[in-house]
């Protein structure tokens, strides 16, 4: 009778936990993903899923204050898909305006449009307590105008190395570490080129299930040419950033970074590279997946 008892009680007791699991993996699923723009100007290894397509508009304005002054306004527009199991391939189209000057000297003026074919390739997904790697890279090609320096028509390339990382659906950390590299072909002849090596690092925590707020650091040396014998100078800038996931198809994000540390080769006056980089970076964001 002891053991009958015993085998009804853990009979019981399994049919309990067999009830309990399904409602716990539908109230707490495995993994939940950062938000896009969570992470600010850095990415993360996350791929669109073939057949979805997903689509962001982005606002970009920057301004310099100290002894540089200028403002330059941009917008970018670009849609996504995956053609592949962690391939996904885009389309985005840039237009900015820049006016800037060191102080007490002209200011110049900039307008430049340009097309790009970004992509993604993850190489690892990242679920929870585990990370991911992924590769980004983006061709462009574009036209400048430049007053009073003559424009040109302007191309290359800027690629980079992704690492991320879940900790229990609430914390999210992201490396990257990449390269641009971009040529520039004024009307009056030449090729000019110049190269950036950047490294970002960014954290976001996830608050009420759709409420991202974290941290991007990135540090970024400035080449005159592709070569890295070529310094020009070398930046470090911080700032907040914030991501709201409305519902599974849409989320706004924005990111302010300003620059805190820097030097410049060509003036070794300016304490904060102004020649090369913005005093601050921002971003607005919305994103729309479908």
């Amino acid at each position: 009778m002891m053991q009958h008892g015993y085998f009804i009680a853990a009979l019981g007791l399994a049919l309990v936990m067999a009830d309990a699991v399904p409602a716990l993996a539908a109230d707490e699923p495995k993994t939940i993903d950062a938000a896009d723009g969570a992470f600010g100007f850095a990415d993360d290894s996350g791929a669109t899923d073939v057949g979805k397509f997903q689509s962001t508009l982005d606002f970009l304005p920057s301004w310099n204050n100290g002894r540089m002054r200028g403002t330059n306004v941009g917008a970018r527009l670009e849609i996504n898909t995956g053609v592949l199991p962690g391939l996904q391939l885009g389309l985005a189209a840039t237009g900015a305006n820049e006016r800037s000057g060191p102080t007490g000297e002209d200011v110049s003026t900039s307008r430049a449009f340009s097309v790009s074919l970004p992509g993604k390739w993850q190489i690892r997904a990242r679920e929870v307590n585990d990370f991911g790697i992924g590769i980004t890279f983006e061709p462009f090609i574009g036209r400048e105008r430049n007053r009073p320096q003559p424009g040109g028509l302007d191309y290359g390339i800027d690629a980079k190395i992704v690492l991320d990382a879940n900790f229990g659906n609430r914390i999210y950390a992201t490396f990257n570490a990449g390269y641009a590299l971009e040529a520039t072909a004024p009307p009056v002849g030449g090729t000019q080129t110049a190269g950036q090596l950047y490294l970002s690092l960014a954290g976001t925590y996830r608050f009420f299930d759709a409420l991202y707020v974290g941290l991007q650091i990135r540090q970024a040396w400035q080449y005159q040419q592709a070569g890295p014998g070529s310094l020009a100078g070398q930046s470090l800038s911080l700032g907040p950033t914030i991501a709201w996931q409305v519902n599974d198809n849409l989320t706004f994000s924005a990111v302010w970074m300003r620059q805190v540390a820097g030097s410049d080769v060509v003036r070794p006056s300016a304490l904060l590279d102004l020649t090369n980089f913005h005093t601050n970076d921002a971003r607005v964001r919305m994103t729309v997946s479908f």
